[in-house]
Parts: structure tokens; sequence; C-alpha cells
């Protein structure tokens, strides 16, 4: 039970990171 819970927070965390990191590299340009 323990380890589901946190299997499934550390995808959220994944998650998370990567959509925010999608996310600002649509709306800012990367620096030249």
């Amino acid at each position: 039970m323990l380890k589901i819970t946190l299997v499934s927070k550390k995808l959220g965390v994944v998650w998370m990171y990567l959509h925010l990191r999608n996310y600002l590299s649509h709306h800012n340009k990367p620096p030249p």
C-alpha cells in the first residue's frame, strides 16, 4: 500500500517537471 503511494507520488513529480519544462520551452524562447 505504502509502496504504491510512493510510486504514484514520484510519477506525479516527474509528470509535473516534464509538463513545466515543456510549457516553459514553448513559451520562452531559449537564448541563442
